[in-house]
């Protein structure tokens, strides 16, 4: 591979915001949806670790992206 070349990847990040700010349910379902759908992706190539492979590592996977992009196309009220 050339040394000049960078690789990377692009997410697309949901902005996702509680229906009822004061109800405890709808802001726990914020937290875990954030974790899950814009977290997996970025702590995966922070770590080698995906939440969904639970204990075990990707060595590879860690430091394996030169840049990341972001894209926003949504915005979610949970409930």
């Amino acid at each position: 591979m050339h040394k000049d070349v960078q690789v990377g990847i692009v997410k697309n990040i949901a902005i996702i915001r509680p229906f009822n700010p004061k109800s405890r349910s709808d802001c726990f379902l914020v937290k875990f949806a954030d974790y899950v759908y814009n977290g997996t992706t970025l702590r995966a190539l922070r770590t080698g670790k995906l939440s969904i492979s639970f204990f075990r590592r990707l060595k590879d996977l860690k430091g394996s992206s030169d840049f990341i992009g972001l894209n926003y196309y949504n915005f979610a009220l949970m409930s």
